[in-house]
């Protein structure tokens, strides 16, 4: 009977945590179009067949900074629900090709934390800027991991492209987004590292 409680309860535990594995992304990888994504400040934005993976029945999207060190960035925008203490595990593919005019720029996501549902309440913590690589004619990944901050309830997530060099042009493709929140990082906690001062042997 105990191995059969035991067996019950990690499966429930399995099965929980494969819930909370889904990409919050939606059309994470533009197969066929840029729905989904808001376009605040209205810079150019198109669908592209260059694709990630090389799939004829794929794409991604062409973002352009047209105008460095503008008064608006190039940005595709999504919110997402998010829940304080969780983990966040984002990466996406970015393309820049070469002999473009900004040659001082890069590709790359951050989030912006608010404490409603709808990312139209206050900020909450800082911006997180995921990391960036200036790769130019192959695809390469930009991805940040971290915890959600106290209070957060919603997280703008924002695609955008940044050049460096004033009044000068940059256009990046973005593939393959994705947004992980793993809300069962209890389970996880002091494993790896191997410290087990969270956890109790106590029977109550």
């Amino acid at each position: 009977m105990n191995a059969l409680k035991t067996m019950c309860m990690l499966l429930s535990v399995l099965s929980i945590a494969a819930i909370g594995s889904a990409n919050e992304i939606s059309n994470p990888n533009f197969d066929t179009d840029l729905s989904g994504w808001d376009n605040p400040y209205a810079r150019p934005a198109v669908w592209d067949s260059r694709d990630f993976a090389d799939s004829p029945s794929s794409g991604s999207a062409l973002l352009t900074e047209p105008d460095g060190n503008g008064a608006a960035f190039a940005i595709l925008l999504q919110c997402l629900p998010v829940t304080e203490g969780a983990e966040l595990e984002g990466s996406a593919q970015v393309y820049q090709s070469s002999g473009q005019s900004c040659g001082d720029g890069h590709g790359l996501f951050w989030y912006r934390y608010h404490d409603t549902t709808d990312c139209t309440g206050s900020q909450v913590g800082s911006l997180r800027f995921s990391s960036y690589s200036q790769v130019w004619d192959a695809w390469a990944e930009t991805s940040i991991n971290e915890t959600v901050p106290a209070h957060a309830q919603s997280a703008e997530f924002y695609l955008a492209v940044i050049c460096q060099d004033a009044g000068q042009s940059l256009s990046v493709h973005f593939d393959n987004v994705v947004v992980i929140v793993d809300s069962m990082a209890i389970f996880e906690d002091g494993f790896e590292s191997s410290d087990l001062s969270g956890w109790s042997s106590s029977v109550p």
